[in-house]
């Protein structure tokens, strides 16, 4: 296979002759001589009977958001001639490379063998490998073969992920399980749910002396709230918005960092999650528990993109199946006017729905001019945005406003926790 390298010297050949003949000039024709010969050992040390075997090992097939990860790439000379291997290791537009390289030539001899040691980052996604592309050429680079080696590879780098502290919930109803959610029943929790009379077996450490002193004929136990686990249903909105940017900064970005923080809280608790990724391509991940079921979303939200907007009332066909009765259904979205009806619809039909909204108001202000226009229009879409979330509160939804450069761990810790002493979310402050 030629390149441009052997056209240059052929078309430079060709030229000398057809010159010295043009002009009769023995001497132009002579000084093609070299340059043919040049060409011609180039062709006769041109590689024949190419035979390569490539394979790649990373350090780790799962990586953490930004994590440092180390790739080895491999090839093998298994035939019997000498090779001029060029051999490239193309790298994934959001992977950067730290040290090392992802190219590589040299003369490689029969058993030989040629390393790619590199190290790269990316965020979050799964990074698949098919191939290494290799290039064998002559000792001139005249004539070259191109090949790409099969040696299939795969890393998984997990969404960015913030260690929660609390997510304060009070359910409606629980899975009668020992876990770390109030159940208001009582049992062998430690938060104080009541005063009963003393019945035959209860342990003396939970009498109430100070109701005891007062009626001395009768003895008083406490009672503390049962903790136990609940079913929890994530559903990450994944529709295009139109106020959004690219980029790790992104609202859809933070919007998969809080859906990987709170499976990540929840499981750890020990209870029972699913996951729907809502948007023109449906991913769900039925209720389950432990690491092995944490790591299996962490695989769906890495791939997970923003896509073409469609009605959210297309959940309607994966609540049912996804998500028990009664359950609590945690929805991340930007929130749409048009999503009403849906929220509705859930609420009607007992499950305690939570949305966390990133604000889109907030996030997109500090890129504006600023000017009075700009700022009538900035409190106007506060104004707007409130209007909408007042609906959704007066249906029994319960709403965390979010402004994406806030914590989500204080957000989440003060919001909720004012819905489970008040029963309601303190409103927005315009």
């Amino acid at each position: 296979m030629t390149n441009r390298k052997s056209l240059f010297v052929s078309l430079l050949v060709l030229g000398l002759l057809i010159v010295g003949l043009f002009l009769r000039n023995g001497e132009i024709i002579l000084l093609s001589v070299p340059f043919l010969a040049y060409l011609l050992l180039g062709f006769l040390r041109s590689p024949g009977g190419i035979q390569l075997r490539a394979w790649r090992n990373p350090d780790k097939p799962i990586g953490a958001h930004r994590e440092p990860v180390e790739m080895r790439a491999s090839v093998e000379n298994t035939g019997e001639s000498r090779l001029v291997l060029s051999v490239q290791d193309p790298l994934f537009p959001s992977m950067k490379l730290l040290n090392g390289h992802s190219s590589r030539t040299c003369l490689l001899g029969p058993g030989e063998q040629l390393h790619l040691d590199y190290t790269f980052q990316a965020g979050r996604g799964l990074y698949a490998w098919k191939s290494l592309h290799v290039v064998a050429s002559d000792p001139f680079s005249l004539f070259a073969w191109e090949q790409d080696c099969p040696a299939p590879a795969e890393v998984l780098i997990h969404p960015r992920t913030v260690r929660l502290r609390s997510v304060p919930l009070l359910p409606q109803i629980t899975r009668h399980i020992p876990g770390s959610l109030p159940a208001r029943l009582a049992g062998s929790g430690t938060n104080f749910f009541g005063i009963r009379e003393y019945q035959p077996g209860d342990p003396l450490r939970k009498i109430n002396w100070r109701m005891t002193a007062r009626y001395p004929q009768k003895l008083f136990t406490k009672e503390f709230e049962q903790d136990e686990i609940v079913d929890i249903g994530l559903v990450l909105d994944s529709r295009k918005s139109g106020v959004d940017d690219a980029g790790e900064a992104s609202l859809f970005e933070q919007s998969v960092c809080a859906t990987a923080s709170l499976a990540e809280f929840f499981l750890r608790e020990g209870n029972r999650v699913g996951l729907l990724v809502f948007g023109e391509k449906m991913t769900a991940v039925f209720p389950g528990s432990g690491k092995r079921h944490l790591h299996k979303i962490y695989r769906y939200l890495s791939q997970a993109t923003a896509r073409q907007s469609i009605p959210l009332e297309y959940l309607s066909y994966f609540s049912y199946r996804l998500f028990p009765r009664r359950s609590i259904v945690c929805m991340v979205s930007l929130y749409r006017l048009r999503d009403l009806p849906t929220y509705s619809r859930l609420s009607a039909e007992g499950y305690q729905v939570i949305l966390i909204s990133p604000n889109p108001v907030d996030h997109v202000a500090p890129k504006m001019p600023a000017d009075q226009v700009t700022s009538f229009a900035y409190r106007a879409a506060r104004l707007e945005r409130y209007v909408q979330l007042s609906q959704l509160l007066s249906l029994g939804i319960h709403v965390v406003d979010w402004p994406v450069d806030q914590s989500l761990n204080d957000v989440l810790h003060v919001s909720l926790a004012s819905m489970k002493k008040l029963g309601y979310l303190r409103w927005m402050k315009i």
